[in-house]
């Protein structure tokens, strides 16, 4: 299969390729950092009899429409279909393979899951949601400085030597009471805000300046009722939640 990327679509090999925007996925994914649609789904041969049912998906009932349209196409049409999508939830939810694209070049391709558990580029880590990047300087096989956030911390994954950053999703960081915990910072609230079901901070190293802020979220408790002082006093870098980064 050739994989392509950009604003306009181009032909596959032995395929006709029709653009539709809507909010259907089935089969493999494509995150473009360049793709100026919402979505775009392609389809080969005989395309144009589902176009009008899919093109009239309303999007306030998305996640209805993806469904329905799924089904339409799974009984109807026996080929490949593509989307187009910025909706990492979407992708992760109906995709099994997935494509990321940066600046028109496929940089990551394999199974949906494995890439976000494991996005191996920066482009690829950004793409699927990891707002935590930071640049490294190595200190040995299982160790490294986050330069960005000023800690140094340990790895569970040997660091190879092309391994230029280092990352990690908000969720899968942990408030802590012990400051002698591995990979372990004292931090600093710099902002914070509310969803009806999670909080989400902006945190810094309180014992580096200059340094960059970090995104945390974690679940909203029943006894959250003065979030901004009850906030935990250090956070933890799980060793086996940090992502080893290339820049290609």
């Amino acid at each position: 299969m050739n994989w392509f990327g950009g604003r306009s679509s181009r032909k596959r090999k032995n395929n006709h390729v029709v653009v539709i925007c809507t909010v259907l996925v089935v089969g493999t994914a494509f995150i473009a950092g360049n793709v100026s649609a919402r979505f775009g789904l392609f389809i080969g041969p005989d395309s144009n009899k589902y176009s009008q049912v899919v093109k009239n998906v309303d999007y306030i009932n998305a996640y209805e429409g993806l469904f329905e349209a799924r089904d339409l196409l799974m009984k109807n049409y026996n080929g490949d279909i593509i989307l187009v999508s910025h909706n990492r939830d979407e992708i992760f939810k109906f995709c099994e393979s997935l494509v990321v694209i940066d600046r028109g070049s496929v940089v990551t391709a394999g199974k949906t899951r494995e890439i976000f558990k494991n996005p191996l580029t920066i482009a690829s880590a950004r793409l699927t949601g990891c707002k935590n990047i930071s640049p490294i300087k190595h200190i040995n096989d299982y160790e490294l400085e986050a330069c960005d956030w000023g800690i140094i911390l340990k790895t569970e994954e040997k660091i190879e030597s092309n391994i230029t950053h280092v990352g990690i999703r908000g969720h899968n960081l942990q408030p802590s009471i012990n400051k002698e915990q591995i990979n372990t910072m004292k931090i600093e609230l710099v902002q914070f805000t509310e969803t009806a079901f999670e909080v989400q901070y902006l945190v810094k190293n309180a014992e580096v300046s200059e340094i960059n802020n970090i995104w945390w979220m974690e679940k909203k408790k029943e006894s959250d009722r003065d979030i901004k002082n009850n906030i935990a006093d250090y956070l933890t870098f799980p060793s086996d939640k940090l992502i080893l980064l290339k820049d290609k």
